[in-house]
């Protein structure tokens, strides 16, 4: 680990201190922002219910443990909760740490909620079935220290869901003007997120050693000029579902504002 990674590192951690806000609203919100976050969590859960735990039994008949990294306010581990896992939560933010605790208390469940940088997971190896990283792994420099740290506590056989921004994104196409203004401007929240394209994650996921079971791009849009929509968000958020709906997923992958990236560890 370098120092200027760490210092990296902190920044996020200083920003999404004062973000907790957000995060607590995002999955309620009406941006298309807010649209393609949701629609991330979303697929991801359904990757999820389609792979079940390592063993294939129901949960109600063996406990399975599963760790969200990047928890934020804690809607995703709460679903993987709600879902019958042992949940596990980490995130380098104490104001998200204690977004997740709220979560689960005011749901009435229970978590194993920690703070801890995804680098340096606080977990021995082959712990957990499910490893998700929402919106997580774009904010290291070496966004492969996760996934390999991912792969760690997996148990043999074992998955995780990862997502990241796409650099080729449709957005980005239409609206040149609005990239030159994001590359030739300060990062706004005072430190660059990386944008990894569905060939770097899969150069991750060989790094790490897990296998590729999926990859799909989703949120297409929305239209806009020097980084102002020309729709409104509703209009967008129909128009992106019809796209996903129609389009190949080949197509997805290239012009989706996220990838969702799904892994298995070899058993």
């Amino acid at each position: 680990m370098s120092a200027s990674a760490d210092l990296h590192v902190e920044k996020v951690r200083e920003n999404y201190d004062t973000r907790v806000d957000q995060w607590q609203t995002i999955y309620d919100g009406e941006s298309f922002h807010d649209h393609v976050i949701q629609r991330r969590m979303d697929r991801c859960l359904e990757a999820v219910d389609t792979l079940g735990p390592v063993s294939g039994k129901p949960l109600s008949e063996e406990s399975r443990r599963a760790l969200d990294v990047g928890c934020g306010a804690g809607q995703m581990a709460l679903a993987l909760a709600q879902r019958g896992y042992e949940v596990s939560a980490v995130d380098v933010s104490e104001g998200m740490i204690e977004a997740t605790t709220a979560t689960f208390e005011a749901a009435g469940a229970t978590a194993d909620i920690q703070l801890a940088d995804m680098r340096h997971l606080p977990y021995e190896d082959d712990t957990f079935d499910w490893v998700s990283g929402l919106g997580a792994i774009e904010y290291l420099t070496d966004p492969g220290e996760a996934v390999e740290e991912f792969a760690r506590v997996l148990v043999p056989g074992g998955h995780m869901v990862v997502t990241s921004p796409n650099p080729y994104r449709l957005a980005f196409a239409l609206d040149p003007i609005g990239v030159a203004i994001g590359l030739l401007g300060p990062p706004p929240t005072g430190y660059p997120r990386q944008y990894l394209s569905a060939s770097t994650l899969r150069g991750l996921a060989e790094r790490a050693g897990v296998e590729v079971v999926g990859l799909l791009g989703h949120g297409i849009g929305p239209l806009q000029v020097a980084k102002k929509p020309l729709l409104p968000a509703r209009t967008s958020i129909k128009l992106s579902h019809s796209a996903e709906r129609s389009l190949p997923l080949s197509w997805l992958e290239k012009l989706g504002a996220n990838m969702i990236m799904v892994a298995r560890k070899p058993g």
